[in-house]
């Protein structure tokens, strides 16, 4: 069987200008696009996607920022800055508690730019809260809208409930 009819069993059509991929792509590792790339289909890439020229068609992506020890004992607060590139919307929260929670639930509040406060609230139980406690919140529909912008801060602000209590965590950003 000749070599192109093989490619294009696998989805691949090669021509003068362009190699071509018909099906879902998916790489293991970093991509470099020396070219312009035109996306129609899924891809997904496990590592970092480089690309030389244009890209064509809807590209998005998850990103996420990491929050290093919040102490939940207190009003204590974490502020995360939205990257250049990483205008989206929050898509969830994440956390794992490093630090039993003791006396009472921790409710965190978040807010964008010191703006109108994100009306879901996130609960760090200290019923059975031991260390590596793990926890997500994922924002209810109404709230998938909330949008942010390059350079936003992001503030995760604790309310003071527990008497000691930790989390480290991340905030998952859906590019848009």
């Amino acid at each position: 069987m000749a070599i192109e009819s093989e490619l294009a069993r696998a989805g691949i059509v090669v021509t003068d200008d362009a190699i071509i991929l018909t099906r879902d792509v998916t790489f293991g590792e970093d991509v470099n696009v020396e070219g312009d790339m035109s996306v129609t289909d899924d891809v997904t890439v496990s590592g970092d996607a480089f690309v030389g020229g244009d890209i064509t068609g809807t590209v998005v992506g998850k990103y996420y920022l990491e929050i290093d020890t919040l102490t939940i004992s207190g009003a204590n607060a974490v502020y995360l800055v939205v990257p250049t590139d990483g205008a989206g919307k929050i898509s969830n929260f994440r956390w794992v508690v490093t630090t039993a929670v003791t006396i009472a639930d921790a409710e965190l509040t978040l807010s964008i730019s010191g703006g109108a406060n994100i009306t879901q609230t996130v609960t760090v139980p200290f019923a059975a809260s031991a260390i590596g406690v793990r926890g997500t919140q994922a924002f209810a529909a109404t709230l998938e809208d909330i949008t942010v912008a390059a350079g936003d801060n992001i503030k995760i602000l604790s309310d003071a409930g527990a008497t000691v209590g930790a989390i480290d965590g991340f905030i998952e950003i859906t590019r848009t």
